[in-house]
């Protein structure tokens, strides 16, 4: 039985052969009423309110396709299901321009139309009783799993699947779930703080340890994704998107799965998730710490100028190819940062291909992440988690990107290798810090003398080359936080937590910060 008396108008000019299909929906509990004409039809749409319409295509007056196209004038939602003898692909296609929703092939069989209108009118409700019935095993058995955790590789699992139901749980046609969304966070929340404590636990360790025995860090992602396909392929792009995270990757993948074979792998970014730290790692495959020995002129780690600090990527690139004895004749490195290099890439995607390594860094998703703090309507547009990863794909499917993935997409002899240096978590909590007055500050970590917070929410690093990172003044301490949690000056305190709520930031020890992915994307032969 359907969940109510939905109103049914049956549109047939031989409707007296349709005597026994009305009475078997009638009888499940459906209202039908019926015209035998397209004029009719469109008379008594102008002035009842009806559930769903079933149309025939040939009628002697008006048919069918034009009888959707006024329909669709005035009652753009109401679902209409043609109802044609006729199986041929154009009129299929020109159904659906018109925005038809189905559409069945006569003779058809009265449980064939009872199905597709309960598909129609009841899709959401089923949809959510099933939602409703996977999320209870998922969240059973993730509380289980967090917290018998011994490998990093099972948080990549707990991660991909947390992240999954946050985009299945925010379907704009998904209504009723404000209770599972609200055990979700609980997840997140719960799930994040045992992954702070097992991260900064077995940090230092693994970066004593060798890959198999750790995972992939931020310095061995050219090493390990990269350089291999070079010797496969003519030509292959490294792209990193800055500060894009694993959720946001995994809504913009299934636009890129009919162009290309898709692996997608992970890894896990160093801290701080700082694109200073984490995106200079990757272009030197160093460490901060041996990066700051080996080569100091290229190493800075705070400047009023935030380009700055990544301004020697593509020099950083050259010498470690020759450490990995890559000799790569001219490698290229471009950065696309506002409008003006965006547009240089459109105009120079027609021999943008070459031999040997491209590498792109696309600094969009970063920009958005912190302007929308600044900036009121950006805030209201990208409002929470859910409202970011739409605007994020909405970039992506319009950007110079998506363009050249368009374009490499036809070159069988590229492989395409894309990545993110860090992501980013909102922040609804905040923990009181505090520091002398030349400490360098953001919200997710600080650097300088005397570093010190209340409470256990973060990583107090006394000792920073055990960390992998720089210690190049006496008495030099890192703080960063961890989960959700921002660092306020106690001076401050109540103003900051107020303007702070809800930011998203990155610089932290967080899963969506930390967990990463790197998909190689190679042609489809």
């Amino acid at each position: 039985m359907l969940d109510k008396a939905y109103k049914i108008l049956w549109v047939d000019d031989e409707i007296d052969h349709l005597t026994s299909h009305i009475f078997f929906l009638q009888k499940k509990g459906l209202q039908v009423e019926t015209a035998t004409s397209g004029r009719e039809a469109i008379n008594l749409i102008s002035e009842k309110k009806y559930d769903a319409i079933l149309l025939d295509e040939f009628m002697m007056d008006i048919d069918g396709m034009e009888v959707l196209e006024r329909i669709r004038r005035t009652s753009p939602a109401l679902p209409v299901i043609m109802v044609t003898k006729s199986e041929e692909e154009h009129i299929m296609d020109e159904g659906f321009a018109l925005n038809l929703d189905d559409y069945l092939i006569k003779p058809v069989n009265p449980k064939q139309v009872i199905a597709c209108l309960k598909r129609h009118l009841e899709g959401s409700r089923l949809k959510h009783s099933r939602i409703s019935r996977s999320f209870g095993r998922y969240y059973n058995s993730i509380n289980l799993r967090i917290n018998d955790i011994t490998d990093w590789r099972d948080w990549i699992d707990i991660f991909i699947d947390i992240s999954r139901w946050d985009i299945d749980l925010s379907d704009p046609s998904l209504s009723g779930v404000s209770d599972l969304k609200s055990l979700q966070k609980n997840i997140c929340e719960e799930a994040d703080a045992i992954f702070s404590e097992y991260y900064s636990r077995n940090y230092t360790h693994w970066l004593k340890s060798k890959i198999g025995e750790r995972p992939i860090l931020s310095p061995d992602i050219i090493p390990t994704f990269t350089l291999p396909l070079l010797e496969k392929y003519k030509s292959v792009f490294f792209i990193v998107i800055d500060c894009l995270r694993l959720d946001q990757w995994l809504l913009i993948e299934t636009e890129l799965e009919r162009m290309f074979r898709l692996k997608r792998d992970y890894y896990f970014s160093i801290i701080p998730t700082s694109t200073v730290y984490s995106r200079n790692a990757i272009f030197s495959g160093l460490l901060p710490v041996d990066l700051q020995r080996a080569e100091p002129n290229y190493w800075l780690e705070s400047s009023t100028e935030e380009e700055s600090l990544n301004k020697y990527e593509g020099e950083l690139l050259k010498k470690m190819l020759e450490q990995h004895n890559a000799y790569i004749n001219n490698p290229r490195y471009i950065k696309i940062s506002n409008k003006v290099d965006d547009d240089n890439l459109r105009r120079r995607m027609p021999s943008i291909k070459s031999d040997g390594l491209t590498a792109l860094v696309f600094n969009f998703v970063d920009t958005l992440t912190h302007e929308r703090d600044k900036q009121k309507i950006i805030e209201e547009i990208a409002r929470d988690t859910a409202a970011l990863r739409e605007v994020v794909k909405s970039w992506f499917l319009r950007s110079s990107l998506m363009e050249l993935l368009n374009h490499l997409s036809e070159e069988k002899d590229t492989c395409i290798v894309i990545t993110s240096d860090h992501g980013s978590i909102s922040t609804e909590r905040s923990i009181t810090a505090y520091c002398d007055k030349d400490s360098v500050k953001s919200l997710r970590f600080w650097f300088g003398r005397n570093l010190r917070f209340d409470g256990n929410k973060g990583l107090l690093i006394r000792k920073p080359e055990e960390w992998g990172l720089p210690n190049d003044f006496v008495g030099k301490n890192y703080i960063i936080a961890k989960e959700n949690y921002n660092f306020i000056f106690s001076f401050d305190y109540h103003h900051q937590k107020r303007r702070y709520e809800g930011a998203f930031q990155h610089g932290g020890i967080s899963m969506p910060e930390i967990i990463l992915p790197c998909t190689i994307l190679e042609p489809k032969v």
